[in-house]
């Protein structure tokens, strides 16, 4: 595999080729996976989304990173720009969240983005205090952007207050992403025209919200929403862009 395909997790990631019984040739893609992954992969190929590479791993007791295989999507290609996409984006996203809506009894193998993951995690270890260390370790860096510091605490402590919150409403906790990144990103393949949302190792019990924020702007979030709305879920819009708007925050601080 090239070295964009692999991703920057660190994971071991092979292209394998495999003959079916039939005689088939073709190819899938191993890949050394936590359990958390591995079982989320399960999960959503029995659930039957279209959106997600079929996987399989013969391995979902051990809680350590074990082989899975999954459905080869080939090489990521850039997706078509415009408003099509993106509804189709928001329509397998809308489709995974609702299907796993407050569903967490059923997920015990899932972190959960509690109070403690927001305050005692998110915003020190994984966010804030690299930008910290990072202002010791270079003096130019620190130069341009130390005196932002103390801003960045006050908002990332903010962000965390509000994620705590939603975490405490239990209405918007599902299986999630956690890593969606832009549009430009790797995490959302195209294939055959259609989205496919691929590398769950970031994966929490979650607010729907942070799924979003990194690949949609405020207003194609309506789409989303228009998509939950017909999933079943009961949600006002002015109760969801408040609570998005709070979100908007986690793809700058990840």
């Amino acid at each position: 595999m090239t070295e964009d395909e692999r991703g920057w997790s660190g994971a071991e990631v092979r292209r394998v080729g495999v003959t079916y019984e039939e005689g088939q040739r073709g190819s899938m893609i191993f890949k050394e996976a936590a359990l958390k992954e591995r079982l989320a992969m399960e999960r959503l190929t029995d659930q039957g989304h279209r959106n997600t590479p079929a996987a399989f791993s013969p391995d979902i007791e051990t809680d350590e990173p074990k082989w899975m295989a999954m459905e080869d999507l080939g090489r990521i290609k850039t997706p078509p720009p415009g408003p099509n996409w993106t509804s189709r984006v928001a329509e397998a996203l809308a489709k995974i969240h609702a299907r796993n809506l407050r569903r967490g009894s059923e997920m015990p193998w899932l972190p959960h983005a509690d109070r403690k993951y927001w305050e005692d995690y998110f915003i020190t270890t994984l966010s804030v205090d690299h930008f910290e260390a990072l202002t010791g370790q270079n003096p130019d860096f620190s130069r341009e952007f130390g005196a932002y510091l103390p801003l960045l605490r006050e908002k990332a402590h903010t962000f965390a207050r509000d994620m705590a919150s939603l975490y405490g409403e239990k209405d918007s906790l599902t299986l999630t992403h956690g890593d969606l990144q832009s549009v430009d990103g790797s995490h959302v393949h195209y294939y055959k025209g259609e989205p496919y949302i691929i590398d769950f190792g970031f994966c929490h019990y979650a607010p729907f919200y942070i799924d979003l924020v990194g690949y949609f702007n405020h207003e194609d979030a309506k789409m989303y929403y228009n998509e939950l709305i017909a999933n079943g879920v009961s949600l006002s819009y002015a109760d969801f862009y408040e609570r998005l708007r709070a979100a908007f925050r986690y793809s700058g601080l990840i």
